[in-house]
């Protein structure tokens, strides 16, 4: 597997699992059928509610020796609340995640969204709260129990605000990108500052899967939708999470390295942009 190296120096795989399913069996099924076909990395958050179905899956494939700890990067997502303290980050919200997921230490740990909950976007507690979280990622970074920190859902705004005081770069800014929503100067501004940009979303929530242009790049290199999306990704550097619940599309969306999006495709798929978010849209957080 394909992988990037983030500012900390760790290495992480270029395609994930996105886990943002139901909790239960459908998660646990997808996530074994993904361990299964050679996924190395798992992507996860506190408020999908399926970190403990993840867990139980991970245990049985450790106890099996199919997969080593090591081999596996595996991140999670700590949303923003207004009681936000460095040792609530530490003693709950990481430690819950922690016994959830049955291991010792995450890969990456990310501020789900720069706002808070329950507060509007335009109320200017979210720029502190975002402060006091960061500061406290900063510590869970130190004490070694996540290897690497980051952010979701970051505009340049957000960015250039924690770049200011940080004591710890993030290593990345996971956000919704895909044709229809292409924030390139984002993306720049990431590599500028030596901070992945990692794609979720990849699909468009399925939307771009019938896409008339994605559909003919797709049928000229003989391969499906989600794959050209794929691969556009891939050819941008841009790590990303696809989501799925079925082992053939989870198998599809791993299969992306033996053929080339020539210029003109790439040049089709970036002219589509639109801005257009499928998911959250983080522009009105103040």
């Amino acid at each position: 597997m394909e992988t990037i190296t983030l500012n900390t120096k760790a290495k992480m795989p270029m395609i994930g699992l996105g886990t943002y399913l139901n909790p239960g069996k459908e998660v646990k099924e997808a996530v074994k059928a993904a361990l299964s076909l050679g996924y190395h990395h798992i992507d996860t958050a506190a408020v999908y509610n399926n970190e403990k179905e993840i867990g139980e899956v991970l245990q049985e494939f450790f106890k099996s020796n199919s997969i080593k700890r090591e081999e596996l990067f595996i991140t999670s997502k700590l949303g923003i609340s207004i009681t936000i303290t460095v040792n609530k980050c530490l003693y709950y919200f990481l430690k819950t995640s922690l016994s959830n997921l049955q291991i010792s230490y995450l890969d990456l740990y990310l501020i789900h969204w720069p706002g808070v909950e329950r507060l509007s976007p335009n109320d200017e507690q979210n720029a502190s709260l975002r402060k006091e979280s960061w500061k406290a990622l900063e510590e869970l970074y130190q004490s070694g129990r996540v290897k690497a920190i980051g952010v979701s859902n970051y505009e340049i705004k957000h960015l250039k605000e924690l770049l200011e005081d940080c004591k710890v770069k993030p290593a990345v800014n996971q956000v919704e990108c895909h044709p229809l929503c292409y924030p390139s100067e984002l993306i720049k501004f990431c590599k500028d500052n030596d901070i992945v940009f990692e794609s979720y979303s990849p699909l468009g929530t399925g939307k771009l899967l019938n896409d008339p242009k994605v559909l003919n790049i797709a049928e000229k290199h003989k391969k499906k939708a989600s794959q050209v999306l794929i691969r556009w990704a891939f050819q941008h550097n841009l790590p990303t999470v696809p989501k799925s619940k079925t082992p053939e599309r989870i198998r599809d969306n791993i299969n992306i390295f033996d053929f080339q999006l020539e210029q003109e495709d790439m040049e089709t798929l970036n002219s589509m942009n639109q801005n257009r978010h499928f998911c959250w849209n983080p522009e009105k957080v103040k």
